[in-house]
């Protein structure tokens, strides 16, 4: 992952408070920041807390421990361009009209970087400036959100300021 100039760590975010408002089951939020600057400012020394009901238990993530691995990670068919699609699916086609595509090589789980493991059709976010937003990093598996789908963040390197966004889907 390439860190923005001066910034070596990357927050995620979110409230696990039920608010009408939300498009989905968490509004993240990332933060590119300096950890040094982090630790300067001081620490929490205790989680603030919540009354019941406040929150919805399925949208707490559980404590776990990354052990990460590198894997090659490739795009799901779904995320080929229209043309690509157009010179695969002949061969593919069955007797029937329908297609047999080969099984995705697209790691499915918590990820930083490679491809979206979209659960639902693509949804790919664009800036405001019209760029197709690059995938960035995928929450999955760890937390229960809705049915067990994905939460996808992206971000555009083109735009000053590496404005971001994010995507939710379930089965």
């Amino acid at each position: 992952m390439e860190f923005p100039e001066g910034k070596d760590l990357l927050q995620l975010v979110w409230c696990a408070l039920m608010h009408e408002q939300d498009p989905g089951p968490v509004m993240p939020r990332l933060y590119w920041r300096n950890e040094a600057e982090v630790v300067a400012g001081g620490l929490l020394s205790e989680i603030p807390g919540v009354s019941e009901g406040e929150y919805d238990e399925d949208n707490m993530p559980e404590p776990s421990t990354l052990s990460p691995t590198t894997a090659e990670d490739y795009p799901r068919w779904l995320d080929l361009p229209k043309d690509m699609w157009e010179t695969w699916e002949p061969p593919l086609r069955l007797p029937t009209g329908h297609s047999v595509w080969p099984p995705d090589s697209n790691v499915i789980g918590t990820k930083v970087g490679g491809w979206p493991a979209w659960t639902q059709p693509a949804k790919w976010p664009n800036c405001e400036s019209g760029h197709r937003m690059e995938h960035l990093l995928t929450i999955t598996g760890d937390i229960q959100l809705g049915d067990c789908g994905g939460v996808y963040f992206f971000h555009c390197r083109q735009c000053p300021g590496l404005p971001w966004d994010w995507r939710f889907d379930c089965h």
